[in-house]
């Protein structure tokens, strides 16, 4: 059924329409994301038998999964011993929930309003979906648990925006225009770096599930070892997938160079495999425990997956000082998307020994970066030959 604002009226008025359709939106997707999380929170705290808890305990617990969902860290202060720390550690695979409900929330706005009353019906849903995540954060505060509140604004808001923007007016129709006005030399870099991207981070995960597989009875021992019931058991397989992409962007720092940490003083490298104490989740049953040459041989992927991509960014490019700038930028984009990635996949874990947990900035930049320009290099002096041995067999075609 058409809205009022749809059916046009004062610009004012089918404005505030706008709005106000955009802020029921924000509402319905807070609901909607939330009031599934609450449920599932609710049953498995009654069915692990909470005798001395209380329901609002319940309820703060579903709070802090749906704010995780949008990546909002927590200050935490636990009891008894009061032991103070960060969590930034947090399931990207939650994020889905978001995703999902706020892209709905823009479909819904498209199917109501004329297309001039969106925009303001954006930003309706922006501003109150944030202000939601927000109000969400400090009212599921507590002594122990300490959401950021200014996190959950600032995530809440970019969720909305991203989300709601695709759902209104579709990923493609926002591309497009953009894509319209780069040139030939940023079209090319833009396809190289999207596949390598798609290279890099798809033989990443093709791998992390073959590393899962060859210790199926190490990663299946780790569930039995927890014994969490039937309810901690599917709350733990939903843990495990929704760690997923985490482990596969710390996968994708194992294969560039750069490796990754589980822990203070840990690293997983393809020159130097340090563990200690390693907490018992599944994800965690492929570790190496020591150097192979297996694992030497990682950053030939990355190799391989820059030289497609910078051989795509740079055979479309005439100049030997363009190409290399064009080479130079394909890695720089590459690693920059790595960094950001580990950024959200990595972070702390309560604090103590794991308060280091991921890829480190500076290891990206020191080993994957230089692994991925020398890639980038390989694929653009390959597209240099292939076009000189094309201009050499026009030549000879003249003649």
């Amino acid at each position: 059924m058409k809205t009022a604002a749809a059916r046009g009226g004062h610009p004012l008025q089918a404005a505030q329409l706008a709005l106000g359709v955009g802020v029921l939106q924000a509402l319905r997707a807070s609901l909607i994301g939330f009031i599934p999380i609450a449920l599932a929170t609710l049953v498995a705290w009654a069915a692990g038998g909470s005798g001395g808890g209380k329901s609002a305990d319940a309820i703060h617990g579903a709070s802090w999964i749906w704010l995780a969902a949008h990546h909002v860290g927590f200050d935490l202060r636990l009891p008894p011993t009061d032991v103070s720390g960060r969590l930034w550690l947090l399931p990207l695979g939650l994020s889905v929930i978001p995703w999902f409900v706020l892209r709905d929330s823009g479909r819904r706005i498209t199917a109501s309003l004329k297309l001039q009353q969106r925009r303001p019906a954006l930003l309706g849903l922006t501003v109150a979906y944030s202000l939601a995540v927000a109000a969400a954060a400090k009212l599921s505060t507590t002594k122990a648990v300490a959401p950021e509140i200014w996190a959950a604004f600032l995530s809440g808001f970019l969720f909305a925006l991203i989300c709601g923007a695709i759902g209104i007016y579709g990923l493609k129709n926002l591309i497009s225009p953009l894509a319209g006005k780069l040139s030939v030399r940023a079209k090319s870099l833009m396809r190289g770096i999207a596949l390598t991207s798609v290279i890099l981070y798809g033989s990443s995960f093709l791998l992390l599930i073959i590393a899962i597989i060859t210790h199926w009875s190490r990663f299946i021992s780790l569930f039995t070892v927890l014994d969490p019931g039937w309810i901690g058991l599917f709350l733990l397989l939903l843990l495990t997938f929704a760690s997923l992409p985490n482990a596969v962007v710390m996968t994708t720092s194992l294969v560039a160079g750069a490796g990754f940490a589980i822990g203070n003083h840990t690293l997983i490298s393809p020159w130097r495999v340090r563990l200690a104490e390693l907490p018992a989740f599944p994800l965690l049953a492929p570790l190496p425990t020591g150097r192979s040459l297996f694992l030497d041989l990682l950053p030939v992927v990355t190799i391989l997956a820059s030289a497609v991509g910078g051989f795509i960014s740079v055979k479309s490019i005439a100049g030997r000082y363009a190409k290399l700038y064009s080479c130079g930028a394909h890695a720089a984009a590459n690693a920059g998307l790595l960094l950001t990635l580990n950024i959200l996949a990595g972070g702390s874990l309560v604090g103590g020994h794991l308060s280091s947990v991921g890829a480190s900035s500076v290891r990206v930049l020191v080993f994957a970066l230089p692994i991925m320009f020398a890639g980038s290099l390989i694929g653009g002096l390959v597209a240099s030959v292939s076009q000189l041995g094309s201009k050499n067999e026009d030549a000879q075609f003249e003649r």
